[in-house]
C-alpha cells in the first residue's frame, strides 16, 4: 500500500463509525488503515472490533493507559505505518470520498511536495455545517489566497502564512510524506503547528481549495476544553517556543517577529506571577535581562498599586 491512514481515537464512540466508514469509502484504494485507541472509557472498543479482520485494517492497538497526548498517538501510528504517505484521520472528523484521490493526484505528480492539504467545512457534533470552508480563518492574512488551489515552496509558506498563525488547523485535511515525520512531543495545543513548520523545511506544499474534509467542532475537543489559567499559560509557552524556533531558523519576517514577541511578553506579564520565576520554563520568552527586568518592574508596580488601593480604602 502507498498510504497509511491512522485513526487515533479517544472517547469518540458517537463519531467513530462514521469516521471509519468515510475512510473505507475512499475512491483511492491503495491504503492501509491503522486504528489506535488511547484507553477510551466509552464504547469505542465495541465499534472498533467490528472492523477487525477487514481487508484494509492492518493494525488495531489499544492503550492500557491514556497517553495524555494526541502527538504520542501520531508517533505510535507512524511507527506502525507501511505506507510512503501518511493521513492522520482524526476520529471525530469526516472525509469526502474523493479526499485521498485528490491529495494523491497532487503528491504523485510533483515529487517536490512533502505535504498536501485541502480546504475544510466546519461541522458541529450533529454534522450540521457551521462554515462552508475556512475562509473566515484566513481572512486576516488574505481574503483571496486560499480561494484557489496553489503550490508554494515550503520555507516561503512558513514565512508568508505559518509564521503568522496555524494555517493548517486540522490534521485530518493533510496527507504528508512519512520520511519527513518529526516529533512534536511536549506540546499540548500547538504540536500540529510546529509539526507542519518542521515538515515544510524539507519540501513544498500544495493546497486544494475544495473542502474535501469536514472538521468537527464540539465541547469535547481540546480547543473547547474548560479554560483555566494553567491551560492559558501552557498555550502561551508553546506559542513562545514556536516563535523562538522561527526566529532561530530565519523563518519569520523581523517585523512580524517583533510584534508577536511583544504580544507574548505582554500576555506573559499578565499570566505569570513572581513565584513562577523558580520554574525552569518560565524564561522561554525572555532573551535579555532588560525584558526580565521589565517583568519584575511590571509586577512590582502592580503590587504597589494594590497596596495603595487598600491603603486608600482603609483611610
Amino acid at each position: 500500500m502507498l498510504v497509511s491512514v491512522i485513526i487515533p481515537n479517544y472517547n469518540h464512540e458517537i463519531f467513530l463509525a462514521q469516521r471509519i466508514e468515510s475512510v473505507l469509502q475512499q475512491t483511492y484504494r491503495n491504503f492501509e488503515l491503522i486504528i489506535l485507541d488511547d484507553a477510551s472509557t466509552d464504547n469505542s472498543g465495541e465499534i472498533i472490533e467490528k472492523y477487525r479482520g477487514h481487508d484494509e485494517v492492518t493494525h488495531i492497538v489499544y492503550n492500557a493507559k491514556n497517553s495524555g497526548s494526541t502527538f504520542r498517538q501520531w508517533q505510535k501510528g507512524i511507527a506502525l505505518a507501511a505506507g510512503k504517505y501518511i493521513w492522520l484521520a482524526e476520529s471525530d472528523d469526516i472525509a469526502e470520498p474523493g479526499f485521498l484521490e485528490a491529495c494523491m493526484e497532487k503528491m504523485e505528480t510533483d515529487p517536490s511536495l512533502v505535504l498536501v492539504y485541502t480546504n475544510s467545512k466546519i461541522i458541529d457534533e450533529r454534522g450540521e455545517v457551521l462554515h462552508k470552508d475556512l475562509s473566515f480563518w484566513y481572512e486576516d492574512i488574505s481574503a483571496e489566497r486560499w480561494a484557489n488551489d496553489f503550490i508554494n515552496e515550503g520555507r516561503a509558506e512558513i514565512r508568508e502564512a505559518l509564521s503568522l498563525k496555524n494555517t493548517i488547523p486540522n490534521a485530518s485535511a493533510v496527507v504528508f510524506k512519512k520520511n519527513f515525520f518529526t516529533e512534536a512531543l511536549g506540546f499540548r495545543f500547538c504540536g500540529d503547528w510546529i509539526f507542519w513548520i518542521k515538515l515544510l523545511e524539507g519540501g513544498n506544499l500544495a493546497f486544494i481549495s475544495e473542502p474535501l474534509n469536514q472538521f468537527r467542532t464540539h465541547v469535547n475537543t481540546t480547543r473547547y476544553s474548560e479554560n483555566s489559567v494553567e491551560k492559558s499559560r501552557r498555550f502561551l509557552k508553546e506559542r513562545a517556543i514556536i516563535l523562538n524556533y522561527l526566529e532561530r531558523k530565519n523563518l519569520i519576517e523581523r517585523r512580524s517577529f517583533r510584534l508577536k514577541r511583544a504580544q507574548i511578553i505582554y500576555d506573559w506579564k499578565h499570566l505569570f506571577t513572581i513565584t513562577d520565576i523558580i520554574k525552569k520554563d518560565f524564561y522561554i520568552p525572555f532573551k535579555s535581562a532588560a525584558v526580565f527586568g521589565e517583568f519584575i518592574f511590571f509586577k512590582a508596580a502592580n503590587g504597589c498599586k494594590r497596596v495603595a488601593s487598600l491603603f486608600s480604602k482603609t483611610f
